[in-house]
């Protein structure tokens, strides 16, 4: 008799916990959207407690990377010079450093002064392009070595007066993995994390992998393939998210910092799969940099990390 209570009970146990998963699988997924960190940012959970947590990191760590925002942490290091950061701050930068050193410069936060240049060249009325003497009079304040840190105090300085940082190359992709440890903190087990072309897969959905599409470089409307993700970043830079035509030539936001001008080598879309949103941002930006071989070299480098590259023979 008591065998069979025991068993009964079990059976009770097994069928709560079956009827609990079907009702989480059933759940609709919630989607939600806004206008951030200068893109478009998109949540999809079935819980709308954690879309709104997610969406309240985000504009949290926007305030202190956004460098058109006066009052952000990097506006006024851009600004003044020298100041005291917070943890996260100084967590980006230092990682950014790293990732100059692994690209002997070819990824450079310091950028400022030529992405700045660009934009006030392509606003001007008429339109012209950045003459050769102002590249060279740009190029000048860029380097990693002009980043002073001082991580006991917390403290960051900028050696030499012009120098500009520019996060945008990574920021995105940092700020998803701070929102997905947040969100697994909560005991949030399935949400996608969106922030223009950074994405985080938590989990599943509906118990199968995440599916996401590669957008066709030329064709807004087409994707060149698709991939299926679960607790794994997906990041995509290319030539088509912001450029100009200009005597028949394509200049986009990709800029070489040894150069100072948009990277010109054929490739036209980097993909990049990795566990970490930060290394698949920084990756994505760095590998269209130095092309496809050097990139392809500098993503073996990372552990459970894919490489997907187009170039124009390629579309």
């Amino acid at each position: 008799m008591e065998r069979f209570i025991k068993f009964i009970f079990q059976l009770i146990i097994y069928g709560a916990v079956i009827g609990l998963l079907i009702s989480c699988q059933n759940r609709p997924f919630y989607r939600e959207s806004k206008f951030l960190m200068g893109t478009t940012a998109e949540v999809i959970c079935q819980d709308k407690d954690a879309i709104r947590m997610a969406f309240s990191e985000i504009e949290r760590l926007e305030k202190l990377f956004n460098r058109f925002d006066s009052n952000s942490e990097i506006s006024k290091l851009n600004r003044e010079g020298e100041t005291e950061v917070s943890r996260e701050t100084l967590d980006l930068i230092k990682r950014s450093l790293e990732f100059s050193k692994l690209t002997e410069g070819a990824f450079d936060i310091t950028i400022g002064p030529l992405a700045d240049l660009w934009k006030e060249r392509i606003k001007s009325d008429p339109f012209s392009l950045p003459l050769d003497s102002e590249i060279r009079e740009r190029i000048e304040f860029v380097s990693p070595d002009y980043i002073i840190v001082d991580e006991e105090n917390s403290y960051i300085q900028l050696a030499k007066k012009g120098v500009s940082l520019d996060l945008g190359a990574v920021a995105k992709g940092y700020v998803i993995d701070c929102v997905i440890k947040k969100l697994r903190s909560a005991g949030i087990g399935d949400c996608l994390v969106r922030i223009g072309g950074s994405i985080y897969c938590l989990g599943k959905k509906n118990n199968r992998k995440w599916r996401t599409g590669i957008q066709h470089p030329r064709d807004p409307n087409e994707f060149v393939d698709y991939i299926e993700l679960e607790d794994k970043a997906v990041d995509t830079s290319g030539d088509y998210e912001q450029f100009f035509i200009y005597e028949s030539r394509r200049y986009h936001h990709i800029i070489s910092p040894k150069t100072g001008y948009p990277v010109d080598n054929q490739i036209v879309s980097v993909t990049v799969i990795s566990p970490e949103a930060t290394i698949a941002d920084f990756l994505s930006t760095a590998i269209f940099v130095l092309g496809r071989e050097k990139g392809k070299e500098l993503a073996e480098r990372f552990k459970d990390t894919e490489v997907i590259i187009f170039t124009e023979k390629d579309i």
